[in-house]
């Protein structure tokens, strides 16, 4: 059945969808800098296990439980209250929340599970970003970056 629609073409007479790929687009030289799976909190039985026996310590709009996991590593888990604006909302707020969590976690101290939970604030990186890190602060999570101290 013919319907006599063509594909595009360039000037070069190739067809678009037989054009290369576009430049900086599902690209292999781009770096993934999402969480891996090991750093991600999935497990029910885990989950349950932070929110049951945790410390907590909360800031204006967000709350952290923390937990020791006996791994060398820390896993996270960003969650929000109900009732959280629209879907588009809680994405954003999530994906926010992850990527400050990122860019701080070479800072803090390994083998904790981390759950964080967001309230309707504004979801700008800067907010998010300074919120994980005062409930860092406060949960004593962050490593000891200050020069030894000698003794005299």
């Amino acid at each position: 059945m013919d319907l006599g629609l063509e594909w595009p073409q360039k000037a070069d007479g190739r067809f678009l969808r037989d054009a290369e790929p576009r430049a900086g687009r599902n690209s292999l030289s781009q770096m993934k800098e999402s969480l891996t799976k090991q750093q991600r909190l999935k497990k029910k039985n885990d989950i349950s296990r932070v929110f049951s026996s945790a410390h907590k310590v909360s800031c204006f709009g967000a709350k952290l439980f923390y937990r020791e996991n006996g791994l060398n590593r820390n896993r996270i888990m960003v969650t929000l209250v109900r009732k959280y604006g629209t879907a588009v909302q809680r994405n954003r707020a999530k994906r926010v929340t992850r990527e400050a969590y990122r860019r701080m976690q070479a800072s803090l101290k390994t083998g904790y599970d981390l759950v964080v939970v967001l309230y309707p604030h504004s979801d700008t990186y800067d907010n998010r970003s300074r919120q994980l890190q005062e409930l860092v602060e406060k949960a004593s999570l962050r490593l000891d970056t200050s020069p030894p101290t000698s003794a005299h």
